[in-house]
């Protein structure tokens, strides 16, 4: 990702989201359940990218990412998505770096082998930036392929950043595609 130049709102949080991909590719034929594909529609590898555009290191355990389902086809999931580091790693994002949450499908029956683990999605998704950090959710299996809110908060109920993305306005076309984001001048919202 690049870097979305100065911030013109002093009181803005120094995290805000950046990139929303809910819709992941057809990952069947790389991934089985018992030894059968997993089928096109299980999504592996969706995931939301958050950028740190202070000075200074932010740990992201000060900050909530809410997951609202608002596809009416679907029950309502709001939630408080539950944010882990791979080995031990911690949550902090550098200064000026993009940090990506990975909203990880647990392999809840054992049985999905081989299940990815941080590598496979780094080079799933295309990322080459080994300096990003990867942190992932792990109680949401995926997110809606139709529509969504997310939303980042700092833990002291401030919200730093909202998006609600909608396949029918846009925001995404095809599987593995995503909608980049940029702050509005003032406020939460994001353009």
């Amino acid at each position: 990702p690049t870097d979305p130049g100065p911030q013109p709102d002093l009181d803005r949080s120094p995290l805000f989201l950046t990139e929303i991909c809910p819709d992941d590719l057809d990952r069947s034929r790389d991934y089985q359940n018992n030894g059968k594909p997993i089928g096109p529609t299980i999504d592996l590898m969706d995931y939301v990218e958050v950028y740190n555009s202070s000075d200074a290191p932010v740990d992201f355990a000060d900050y909530r990412l809410g997951y609202e389902c608002t596809d009416p086809a679907k029950p309502a999931a709001d939630k408080v998505l539950e944010i882990e580091a791979f080995d031990g790693k911690g949550t902090v994002i550098p200064p000026h770096t993009a940090a990506v949450i990975w909203i990880r499908r647990m392999d809840l029956e054992g049985k999905l082998t081989p299940w990815p683990g941080e590598a496979e999605f780094r080079a799933g998704v295309g990322m080459t930036n080994d300096e990003a950090p990867v942190f992932y959710a792990t109680n949401q299996v995926a997110m809606s392929n139709v529509s969504a809110i997310i939303t980042l908060t700092a833990k002291d109920g401030a919200r730093a950043s909202r998006y609600e993305y909608s396949k029918s306005m846009g925001d995404f076309s095809t599987a593995g595609t995503s909608v980049h984001l940029q702050p509005l001048e003032t406020g939460a919202g994001m353009k």
